[in-house]
């Protein structure tokens, strides 16, 4: 430099030259694109693709999303989730062998990254809940405080379905009937039992949640005979139970149920009541050995229980009940579809080959 201008020209380079460098430099983004276990309705040929992008220092993005032949398939505004930047769009993947794509990240106009990815729908779940209220009685409030927050459940279930007429509940048991019609006007009790009839509201044909084994025979053999007696009065007939809370049940409790015209048992163990029921990676957090062997019973089971008789109930047997709030019903659509489908796509149980079923089940 031996004049004036060339220093000045050098000093003006220094700035552009850092930013260049300061790109050059930056970790590239990582771009990730995963199907979920939702597709759109009412034909499910498109499936809900979760974006995730991380390593961007951005408050916002935009994914495109564009076929083999650069046809543009979608879009999806990308917001902050915690680890980076996620949004979702729907995707068609009718193939079984999936399809290639091409991932676009754009901040304003212009394109940060990219990544072509083979996107496969994962498998078709058919997801049933039965939306009930757990019978709890005495452990809140008193008997009766107890009950009738079961009777106001009803009263609104039944008020629900005037406007929404492809709404459906279910009485956990057949004690939240009984006590529902000896305690509300006789109009009420017959529109109850009208939707009863309707297959608008469910019940379990199960007297309560009782504790199985610590039963004498004569109980035992009537825990169904409260709900027989409420159904042949109003016309109704059941053919499912539902049983929460306890920590297991009495091997003959398929031929009770079954002789009892009882074909559906589902059923959400305590298992903080029983320690062999837990999970391995629970039991190890609690600190167990299962059984001098390490092995535990695992969950969710769907089979068909046997009496000792030989009669038997198709038996949906969970870890737990409570599911709505467990899967953010309570939260949004959103967050519900999102816990749902990481529960089906990944629990070790329902991605097993021991589990070669197309269905699940929640309750509560």
């Amino acid at each position: 430099m031996t004049d004036r201008r060339s220093f000045v020209a050098w000093l003006g380079s220094l700035p552009l030259l850092r930013r260049h460098r300061a790109l050059r430099s930056r970790a590239p983004i990582l771009i990730d694109a995963t199907p979920t276990a939702l597709y759109q309705q009412p034909d499910g040929r498109n499936n809900l693709v979760r974006v995730a992008v991380t390593g961007l220092d951005a408050p916002a993005a935009r994914a495109r999303l564009t076929d083999r032949r650069g046809t543009l398939v979608g879009t999806a505004g990308l917001l902050p989730t915690g680890a980076g930047l996620a949004g979702e769009l729907w995707v068609p993947l009718a193939r079984a062998a999936g399809a290639e794509f091409q991932i676009d990240v754009e901040v304003g106009k212009q394109r940060i990254g990219g990544r072509r990815v083979r996107l496969a729908p994962p498998r078709r779940w058919t997801l049933y809940w039965i939306a009930s209220s757990h019978t709890e009685v005495g452990l809140t409030e008193r008997l009766d405080e107890c009950l009738e927050v079961h009777r106001q459940n009803l009263d609104a279930a039944l008020a629900r379905l005037a406007a929404h007429p492809d709404f459906r509940w279910t009485a956990e048991c057949a004690l939240q009937l009984i006590s529902y019609v000896e305690n509300r006007p006789p109009a009420a009790g017959e529109l109850l039992a009208r939707a009863l009839r309707d297959g608008k509201v469910g019940f379990s044909a199960l007297f309560a949640q009782p504790l199985t084994g610590i039963l004498d025979h004569e109980t035992f053999a009537r825990l169904v005979w409260p709900a027989g007696l409420f159904a042949r009065e109003h016309g109704l007939v059941y053919h499912a139970a539902q049983l929460s809370d306890v920590p297991g049940q009495t091997l003959t409790l398929p031929t009770l149920l079954a002789a009892s015209g009882v074909r559906y048992l589902a059923s959400g163990v305590n298992p903080e009541r029983a320690a062999p029921l837990l999970s391995p990676a629970e039991a190890a957090r609690a600190q167990l050995a299962g059984g001098g062997r390490g092995e535990w019973t695992t969950y969710p089971q769907l089979y068909w229980w046997e009496g000792p008789d030989g009669s038997r109930v198709l038996h949906w047997r969970a870890d737990q009940y409570a599911d709505a709030l467990r899967f953010g019903f309570d939260v949004d659509p959103a967050e519900m579809g999102r816990r749902l489908s990481d529960w089906l796509l990944t629990h070790p149980v329902l991605q097993s080959p021991g589990y070669p079923y197309d269905v699940a089940l929640l309750s509560g």
